[in-house]
């Protein structure tokens, strides 16, 4: 059967050749971008904010500006009017959500949000046990030379496992895997650099994920520099269960620090039972002289901010190596998992850190499926992966695609955003 078309029911005057309702001359796509086109589809637990090319998909707001919902799905059904090769899609959404530092397309120097500024990066550890760079059961490559190019003539500060600290690929936040540690004598040690000596801002990031936390009374490191001119604290992120000699609060992170040698150390806390065990979070610290002040951010939000007077660090190679996951001595020793340990030679602004959080915290996953009758339809694909272009090389061919919008959040006080979506057609 052949049929000749000229759209009449259409704006244009394009002629299309149908052969047993198969489309053989048609190419174009479909963008859903308005609160119109959303409302096509069907959501559960998520909504549309927004008017016309303003709006977005994200999960349930509630009236407290919250997300109670931890997870949510939308789908929509496109009809082509016949068979058609779908061909590829792309999507644009808020943050390059489960992307590493440095790993999305525009991440780098002087980049700006959504994407992450590498200027001023003077450390990241992936954690990923990556061959082609050189990572094995003992080496750990610092890949800040790959994200920051100001960087890239300079030393890379890369790092030893000892005593069993390993990757772990099955429980990790971020790339393919995190170092594991066993709170009993494993670490990680980065030689003296690369330091803050001498710096007048600095902000540490990173996750972690505690399988215990440390007794009553004592404290576990997850980052650890020495003070030049003894074994003393220049920078230190920790738990701490009421560790008399740090903040002395239950279950809690904090960041302990000085600026000048021998100098009293300065100790900040984000509060009693702030931190439990087996649940991943998100930690950045700022230090910052220039402006005399200090900032704890916990899972993208602000903890606790000081307005301490200080001055440039002390200009002195560390006592001891740099360490993660305990410090020189032998109890403060962490038992979990750290990935994507980041040093900045600059303060992060707080849409910086909220940035990374996001990152790791949120999820967007989407998925399609096609049918020739609106009934049977294939399976769902896998999950695509690049926002920019994605081909549909699986179950491709029907007059209907379905496709399907996941999201997920590990806090109720941020949710993914999906802006637009375009699906791309062919002839058959």
């Amino acid at each position: 059967h052949i049929n000749l078309s000229n759209n009449t029911n259409g704006s244009n005057t394009r002629i299309f050749i149908w052969i047993n309702e198969s489309k053989l001359n048609d190419t174009g796509n479909y963008t859903d971008s308005s609160d119109t086109d959303f409302a096509k589809g069907i959501a559960l637990n998520l909504t549309t904010y927004g008017s016309g090319s303003a709006a977005n998909l994200t999960l349930f707001r509630n009236t407290s500006n919250g997300y109670p919902n931890a997870t949510g799905n939308f789908t929509r059904i496109i009809d082509a009017g016949g068979v058609v090769n779908w061909t590829s899609l792309s999507w644009s959404q808020e943050v390059p959500y489960q992307q590493e530092i440095g790993r999305a397309n525009e991440d780098g120097n002087n980049s700006r949000f959504p994407f992450i500024n590498t200027s001023g990066l003077m450390l990241l550890y992936h954690f990923n046990n990556e061959s082609a760079f050189a990572e094995n059961d003992t080496n750990i490559t610092d890949f800040s030379v790959y994200a920051n190019l100001e960087k890239s003539s300079n030393k890379q500060f890369n790092a030893r496992a000892f005593n069993g600290a390993h990757y772990n690929i099955t429980n990790k936040k971020l790339g393919p895997a995190a170092m594991q540690f066993d709170g009993v004598n494993d670490y990680v040690e980065l030689d003296t650099a690369p330091s803050i000596k001498g710096l007048t801002q600095y902000t540490l990031a990173g996750w972690f994920y505690a399988n215990s936390t440390p007794t009553s009374g004592t404290a576990a490191a997850l980052y650890w520099e020495s003070e030049g001119s003894q074994d003393g604290v220049r920078l230190k992120a920790m738990i701490e269960n009421a560790h008399a000699s740090y903040a002395n609060v239950a279950n809690s992170f904090t960041f302990r620090f000085r600026d000048t040698d021998g100098a009293g150390a300065i100790n900040m806390n984000t509060g009693a039972n702030s931190i439990v065990k087996q649940q991943w979070y998100h930690f950045a610290v700022i230090f910052d002289s220039v402006n005399d002040v200090q900032y704890v951010y916990l899972n993208g939000l602000l903890a606790v901010s000081a307005t301490n007077s200080l001055s440039t660090i002390s200009d002195t190679v560390p006592f001891n190596p740099n360490r993660i996951g305990h410090d020189s001595g032998v109890t403060e020793r962490f038992d979990g998992l750290i990935d994507e340990i980041a040093l900045w030679n600059r303060s992060l602004s707080v849409k910086e850190i909220e940035n990374l959080y996001k990152r790791g915290a949120l999820k967007l996953n989407i998925s399609t499926r096609t049918s020739h009758d609106n009934i049977t339809y294939s399976e769902w694909s896998p999950i695509y992966t690049n926002e920019t272009y994605s081909t549909i090389s699986q179950n491709n061919s029907g007059r209907y695609l379905q496709y399907k919008v996941s999201m997920s959040t590990e806090s109720g006080n941020f949710t993914p955003i999906l802006n637009d979506i375009t699906i791309n057609y062919s002839g058959v």
